[in-house]
């Protein structure tokens, strides 16, 4: 017999299963959205004249993110439009997307969508949509932009559809709050591109412990799983995840795996401890950390965990001694992003660990096997 109850657990014969309300796969729904609020605020408060970048590896919460901004941006009566750029490749891609997300809102019933079918006529979509609701502020969210960045840049293409964005920016008919990754970053960090100087960037960092608290406890108890020692438990999963919001998250829901395999509700250390131990756990962290890094930026971290701490010049000697012939300018982008990535801290002109479990993560193989690893696949791009 089924049975359900509103703490998120079942009854099946007699034996209790679990339902986590963790969000590893989907982004986070608004009640399981901790921190941020500072971030939150800058964007709401700015919006009617400034657009935003917000910048993020994978995993750390982007999307999410953008999902509180609109939520705390309608509140405030813009007239908000979203659009998920994950899978658009080319305009096409684009202005396919923008219809099927935007055509079938009654709001827009008046408008014909077969206008706006290219760069022109998104900038004629705004002036109907201003004609339609001259009393709003629009604002566009278009999540994920690394791909459609890529496309508007390829083919000798300087940034026609960005530009165009831009211009509608700065005359004041809308604004924007874009989400990317490295694509993002670089061009940010561009002054040849039209996003020089053009969007407030936000970098969304780790939680700190006392957000972090919230995440791991708060879930828990609404569904009514214990923790053993909460303390201990919350900050060795502090520890271990350094307070990245994704892996708290699959932490939490290994932990809670172990405890339908025990048919128990309370979360052991024991428990804790089977999960940090597993090679799983240790190759997610891994992953994330790592998230889009590139063969020789994942080389740079190597080279830091050894050294404890690097400078520029010193992580081009170490490369080059094992075998990677790389630039000061290759360097510097690897930094940016590995930062981004929240895997480097740069302390006085020098570049730390920022997990503080990174080294542990590392530890499934010898140095020289990573190095060579990464060597491999990095001279394997070089001669594509």
């Amino acid at each position: 017999m089924l049975s359900s109850n509103r703490n998120g657990l079942c009854l099946i014969k007699n034996k209790v299963l679990i339902l986590s309300p963790y969000q590893t796969v989907m982004p986070a729904k608004a009640d399981m959205f901790f921190g941020r609020e500072e971030e939150i605020a800058q964007v709401a408060e700015s919006i009617d004249t400034t657009s935003t970048a917000i910048l993020g590896a994978r995993r750390i919460g982007k999307t999410s993110m953008l999902s509180a901004i609109g939520r705390a941006l309608e509140e405030r009566e813009n007239l908000l439009f979203y659009l998920d750029g994950y899978y658009v490749e080319d305009y096409a891609g684009f202005f396919a997307q923008m219809r099927t997300e935007w055509e079938s809102d009654p709001r827009f019933s008046k408008l014909d969508f077969s206008l706006y079918g290219d760069i022109n006529g998104f900038t004629r979509f705004v002036a109907d949509v201003r004609t339609l609701y001259p009393e709003k502020h629009i604002v566009f969210q278009f999540d994920e932009v690394d791909r459609l960045l890529r496309h508007d840049t390829s083919d000798g293409r300087d940034e026609p559809l960005f530009r165009m964005f831009r211009s509608l920016a700065q005359k004041q008919r809308c604004q924007f709050v874009f989400s990317g990754e490295r694509t993002f970053l670089d061009k940010l960090a561009d002054p040849h591109s039209g996003f020089f100087n053009f969007t407030k960037p936000i970098k969304l960092g780790l939680l700190d412990e006392k957000i972090a608290r919230e995440l791991i406890r708060r879930p828990m108890s609404l569904i009514g799983i214990k923790l053993e020692s909460p303390e201990k438990i919350i900050q060795r999963i502090y520890q271990q995840t350094s307070g990245h919001p994704k892996l708290i998250q699959d932490m939490c829901e290994m932990l809670l795996m172990q405890a339908r395999q025990s048919g128990s509700l309370v979360i052991t250390l024991q428990m804790l401890e089977n999960v940090v131990r597993t090679f799983e756990f240790r190759e997610n962290c891994r992953s994330t950390f790592w998230s889009q890094a590139e063969p020789q930026e994942k080389a740079m971290s190597v080279v830091i965990c050894q050294r404890e701490r690097a400078n520029i010049d010193e992580l081009l000697q170490e490369l080059r001694k094992v075998g990677f012939d790389l630039t000061i300018a290759q360097i510097e982008r690897g930094l940016r992003y590995l930062t981004l990535s929240q895997l480097l801290i740069n302390v006085e002109k020098h570049y730390e660990i920022k997990p503080q479990c990174f080294a542990e993560y590392l530890s499934d193989f010898p140095v020289e096997e990573w190095f060579n690893s990464f060597l491999s696949e990095w001279q394997e791009k070089q001669e594509k």
